[in-house]
């Protein structure tokens, strides 16, 4: 999906819409506080780690959930993700498998899956416990930072440093303001955003940086993408020396079809194609052919003051 025209633009035409919408916005933020207030939270009785925003999508919350995996399994500590499963047609709890498309779970759910047992679940409660009973120790939710449903033991929350100029939903891409979600989190986790600007008394900080592995070396190239903030990977790759003879950016979670593909190549002329990891997920395994891929990976600046913290809230 894209995201509607107006919510990041200046324009005046844009300032004016975001205006009409702020009385739909302000019923958006009444209804949220009431469902937080009237919540009886699941209660699955094993430690929940949380991973959210307070913008709608382009924040990593899925390479973060990754980097606390990867990070809690070298200490030993084994857990299994849980994801709503965006995009994808399962409603009730499923345990993600190899046999899984991103049209079914999502494509979060598949690079979750690759590193460790992954719930799918539009209803997060069932999917805690579906995990729970399936020997889970430990539950990192992938989103649902503004889900009262599930009881959580920790709650991460990633800022992307745009939520002070951002509108509310629906006038724009804001779940919750910045401040008000700083209220609720037990940690933030920065990528470039400056300390000082949250303040003083805000919750613990850790700061995270990304980069990303092509499959291919530094060459001429045409890329591709559907993700929330296509710009970034752009930047990436060219970051990593590579020429970018077109890039095409599609609308977040979009499903490529033959025919997106045979425009693309059309369009390349002789370059190699190269897309996210989070993309190929959603290609054909007959798309996916001739396709270089760049996964993502994110990494904390003090990873054992990050475990230390972890074990801290979650007991040892």
């Amino acid at each position: 999906m894209s995201e509607p025209w107006f919510w990041r633009s200046e324009t005046l035409s844009a300032r004016m819409m975001r205006v009409g919408l702020m009385p739909a916005a302000l019923l958006y933020a009444a209804g949220q506080h009431l469902r937080w207030r009237l919540a009886r939270p699941f209660d699955p009785a094993i430690p929940v780690i949380c991973v959210g925003g307070a913008v709608s999508g382009g924040a990593g919350k899925t390479p973060f959930c990754l980097l606390l995996q990867r990070l809690l399994a070298a200490e030993g500590i084994e857990a299994q993700f849980l994801t709503r499963g965006f995009g994808g047609s399962v409603e009730w709890p499923t345990l993600v498998t190899p046999q899984h498309t991103a049209k079914e779970v999502g494509d979060e759910a598949l690079l979750l899956a690759a590193a460790a047992p992954t719930w799918v679940a539009k209803l997060r409660a069932f999917g805690a416990a579906a995990a729970a009973s399936n020997a889970a120790r430990l539950i990192i939710m992938d989103d649902g930072f503004q889900n009262p449903t599930v009881k959580k033991t920790l709650s991460f929350l990633l800022l992307t440093g745009e939520e002070d100029r951002l509108a509310r939903f629906p006038a724009g891409p804001l779940r919750e303001t910045g401040e008000e979600a700083m209220r609720r989190a037990d940690a933030v986790a920065l990528t470039s955003l400056p300390l000082h600007k949250l303040g003083e008394g805000k919750p613990p900080v850790f700061h995270t940086h990304t980069d990303i592995f092509p499959s291919i070396p530094p060459q001429p190239v045409a890329a591709f993408c559907g993700i929330a903030r296509p710009e970034r990977f752009f930047d990436a790759l060219e970051a990593k020396g590579f020429t970018l003879r077109s890039r095409r950016a599609f609308g977040d979670h979009h499903p490529f079809t033959r025919r997106d593909i045979a425009a693309l190549k059309a369009e390349a002329a002789g370059a190699p194609l190269i897309t996210t990891e989070k993309d190929y997920v959603r290609l054909s395994p007959a798309d996916r052919a001739g396709i270089a891929v760049a996964a993502l990976r994110l990494e904390a600046k003090d990873p054992a003051a990050l475990v230390r913290f972890i074990r801290e809230r979650i007991g040892r």
